[in-house]
């Protein structure tokens, strides 16, 4: 048994090893790989003998003969290797391979996309939407109050709704819902009768934001006072109705004239008043009534998801106590569907035109609202509005308004498209779209483009992508000086700053 000495400047520890008939090849702990050659020649006997030095115990190593002669072996590290984990040789030693890591193993700066905001940016359209603006395009009255909303969400949601946008109304039975004219700016106007107007709400609320507040726990409907108020107001003024008017009344004040009545308005009040319910009865039958109620708009408005999460709802104590909580979806549009509802149409850079909606697109982007619900040229013109930008780009510019999602980002194997839409994105404030091509970028980050990726995620202010390439490069140093990919102009303004803020000696 003889010991064996690397010919190399500083130590190395083996984590993998193969032999051949000329030399032998090994990676260390620090993902490093290389070739060992005997400086004194081809002996396979003590090559032999090393490979049963290396398999052998601590306990075998101790019986060393020290008067022995040791094996000097010159070492030749392998280029381009940088996270070797295992090698393998051919039996000649013609042929080797060498299985690394990912470049990305150790990465942990991986960026995040934020919560979708697609239910409140509706329910926002819905609470800021007026009789006046321009970018509703139908109202309803229901008993004294008006719901200026938007055809297309509503038809998307209801087929009930759909129907009644496109067709007469021979088949309400009864006609409880009859189109009456035109509003203030000149959208259609229909009036529903028998139905609260909070309730209403309520199924407005659900259409826009797959919610609403009998849906949330603790809630206190505000219908049932309300009603409470509505009576007070009701008998307040039959009381003053039922004052009778003297023949001497010039000769009395008005509060002489009123004292006279009390006594009278007392008896009729008492006589009419009927007996009193427990609290406990009259609490539950306001409960039940309300929900019942709601249940019944739903299905008559074709919102049977609505009827069916309302089931696991209960009153208590006046407050809303969802007692079987079922989840809701988010609210599915499509851009292509009701494309007679269309009401303002986009333009690419190329030529390409897109049919769009103008609520979806006021609603989900604060550039569309601004352009289209002001008194820009924009929002009274008849043509289609040019954006500039290429067809594809605008393409899932306008999947992620509708849909809230970015699928052709996450397929995408192209770095420079994805990086194109994310400029866009910036140009458009829209941050979680931006923040979705951010992590599709991260993950095809290579040796050859992380300073690139860096300059561009500096340049367009995307923090998230930034640090990832930092972190990237910083793991992955030695690698990238030695394949030569970055010009040098970008290695020096780039990676640079990136060595010096992170203390790696830039060589």
């Amino acid at each position: 048994m003889k010991q064996c000495r690397w010919v190399y400047g500083r130590q190395v520890c083996i984590s993998d090893i193969s032999l051949n008939k000329n030399d032998l090849m090994f990676v260390t702990q620090e993902g490093e790989a290389f070739r060992g050659k005997w400086m004194d020649g081809n002996k396979n006997s003590e090559k032999k003998e090393i490979v049963s030095n290396l398999q052998n115990s601590s306990n075998d190593m101790s019986i060393n003969d020290t008067n022995s002669v040791c094996e000097r072996i010159r070492l030749e590290k392998l280029a381009f290797v940088h996270r070797a984990v295992s090698i393998t040789t051919d039996p000649n030693g013609c042929n080797f391979a060498v299985l690394q890591s990912d470049p990305k193993t150790s990465l942990y700066e991986i960026p995040s996309v934020s919560l979708s905001n697609f239910a409140e940016d509706f329910g926002k359209l819905l609470k800021e939407a007026t009789v006046t603006d321009n970018i509703h395009d139908v109202t309803f009255q229901v008993g004294t109050r008006v719901f200026p909303v938007h055809k297309y969400i509503l038809a998307m949601c209801s087929d009930f709704f759909r129907k009644l946008f496109i067709s007469d109304h021979d088949w309400l039975d009864p006609p409880e819902i009859y189109r009456k004219g035109k509003d203030d700016v000149g959208c259609d106007l229909f009036v529903i009768e028998k139905l609260h107007p909070d309730l209403f709400m309520y199924l407005l609320q659900y259409i826009y934001t797959d919610s609403c507040d009998l849906l949330i726990y603790g809630h206190m409907p505000k219908i049932i006072y309300k009603e409470k108020m509505e009576e007070y107001q009701d008998t307040l003024i039959s009381n003053f109705n039922k004052i009778t008017v003297h023949e001497d009344i010039n000769k009395k004040s008005a509060f002489e004239v009123y004292r006279s009545n009390q006594a009278q308005l007392v008896n009729e009040t008492q006589k009419s008043k009927p007996k009193p319910a427990s609290k406990k009865c009259k609490v539950v039958g306001e409960e039940v009534n309300l929900i019942k109620m709601l249940q019944a708009a739903a299905k008559k408005f074709g919102l049977d998801s609505l009827s069916s999460r309302l089931d696991g709802v209960r009153m208590r104590n006046g407050r809303i106590s969802v007692v079987n909580k079922k989840n809701g979806n988010k609210p599915k549009l499509n851009q292509k569907k009701f494309s007679y509802l269309c009401d303002v149409t986009m333009k690419s850079i190329d030529g390409k035109e897109f049919p769009c909606h103008k609520c979806i697109l006021c609603a989900r982007l604060d550039y569309f609202h601004s352009m289209l619900s002001s008194y820009w040229i924009e929002a009274s013109h008849s043509a289609a509005l040019e954006m500039p930008f290429p067809s594809d780009i605008l393409q899932i510019i306008l999947d992620y308004i509708y849909i809230d999602e970015a699928v052709a980002i996450k397929e995408s194997q192209n770095v420079e498209f994805i990086c194109g839409v994310l400029a866009v994105a910036d140009q458009l404030l829209m941050l979680r779209l931006k923040e979705i091509c951010e992590v599709a970028i991260t993950e095809k980050l290579t040796l050859k483009n992380a300073a690139e990726l860096l300059e561009f995620a500096a340049m367009y202010n995307a923090e998230q992508l930034k640090q990832s390439c930092f972190q990237f490069i910083v793991l992955n140093m030695a690698a990238i000086l030695e394949t030569r990919y970055t010009l040098y102009t970008t290695v020096f303004v780039v990676l640079l700053p990136v060595c010096l803020l992170y203390g790696v000696a830039f060589v």
